[in-house]
């Protein structure tokens, strides 16, 4: 049994694998383990990883059939790691591997979970800061994910976590939540990290666009069964536009070129919320009896 176990998804990484684990390596105890999970890589990837495996024994590699994404193989490293402690991170340079000393530090110390958050300091127009907050705190407010803990990001956990973790059989690849409702004592650990010139690594549109569409469907049960609805009607209303225009009497030609595209996009953007929202609320629900469960055990 390693006493640091650090889980690595890869995917087309291969010409910064063997930077990555010269630098890595630096920083890590003599005892420890190195899980890689090859998250189905069309490169050289699974190459280097054989070099490596041969050139460390430390080190291990899991080959995924197919690309399933960063969280579904955190979670097969997951399953692999022996360690007290276990570190999450990806394998590019993006990272300060010199943090998982102190990250170690501190589970020692009692922490069960150890994140990371960049902290940018670049200046920022305050009118935009102002409407950026605004919308930070809205999908905060809507969104279970309180914390805002995902699984693939830098981070450190207990092994008693990863146990319980295993032990509750998620499967959803939805495990921030899990974490999150157990209420585990987290700490936190800021580091600087420059961003590109004239870019603004948090308050730019695409990062909002994605922290909008993970804080939606990663939302309250409430507000999914809402999305739920929206698609139904979005869906049936698509339906009734096209019944009224193939059955009408008289249809007018002119019509149907306006009103079948509308009925057709209505149709599709209801049918894709309606599954999507249906699936996360599923999901909702059966992480809140499974975190319910839990919390009666504890009691």
């Amino acid at each position: 049994m390693a006493y640091v176990s650090v889980i690595v998804p890869v995917y087309n990484q291969a010409e910064t694998l063997l930077p990555f684990y010269y630098n890595l390596v630096k920083q890590l105890p003599e005892d420890f383990e190195l899980i890689y999970v090859n998250d189905g890589s069309t490169d050289a990837t699974e190459a280097e990883l054989t070099f490596l495996v041969k050139k460390d024994t430390r080190v291990r590699c899991i080959n995924l059939t197919k690309h399933f994404g960063n969280a579904a193989a955190v979670i097969t490293g997951m399953g692999y790691a022996t360690g007290t402690y276990v570190i999450v991170m990806k394998g590019s340079l993006h990272y300060p591997a010199n943090l998982i000393p102190e990250m170690v530090n501190l589970l020692e110390a009692g922490y069960q979970i150890v994140n990371t958050t960049l902290n940018n300091k670049k200046p920022v127009n305050r009118l935009l800061r102002g409407i950026m907050d605004v919308c930070y705190s809205l999908l905060k407010h809507i969104s279970e994910d309180k914390k805002n803990l995902c699984i693939t990001e830098f981070r450190g956990y207990h092994n008693r976590v990863i146990d319980q973790f295993r032990a509750a059989h998620e499967k959803n690849l939805m495990p921030g939540l899990f974490f999150n409702w157990r209420d585990y004592t987290v700490a936190t650990i800021s580091y600087e990290k420059k961003a590109p010139a004239g870019k603004d690594v948090r308050y730019t549109a695409a990062h909002l666009y994605r922290e909008a569409k993970k804080a939606i469907f990663n939302s309250k049960a409430s507000w999914l069964y809402s999305l739920v609805l929206t698609g139904t009607i979005l869906l049936t209303s698509g339906l009734f536009i096209i019944g009224n225009q193939l059955f009408a009497q008289k249809p007018d030609a002119n019509s149907q070129v306006v009103f079948l595209p509308v009925a057709a996009l209505l149709i599709a953007t209801g049918a894709w919320l309606f599954a999507k929202s249906t699936y996360r609320y599923c999901i909702i629900k059966e992480l809140r009896k499974l975190y319910n469960m839990h919390q009666s055990e504890v009691k």
